[in-house]
């Protein structure tokens, strides 16, 4: 997350390019996933949402095309 800008129609989030895409495409790449790689993303989604919550934050746009991947160098 870098900034948030509001226009007269939109409300925009700045944030660091997302190298590894969102996790509709992997899915979609990778086929059927291992249980195990599924509970991995499962768990590091409620750890985010929880954070969020923590803080007062609501997202009602919850879905595999907006959960962002960060590749590992």
């Amino acid at each position: 997350f870098k900034e948030v800008f509001v226009t007269k129609e939109f409300i925009c989030i700045a944030m660091e390019f997302a190298t590894g895409g969102n996790l509709f495409n992997y899915v979609q790449q990778a086929g059927r996933l291992k249980e195990q790689t599924a509970r991995w993303f499962l768990q590091q989604l409620v750890i985010g949402l929880d954070y969020c919550h923590r803080k007062g934050v609501v997202n009602r746009d919850i879905k595999l095309e907006n959960t962002l991947l960060q590749m590992v160098p």
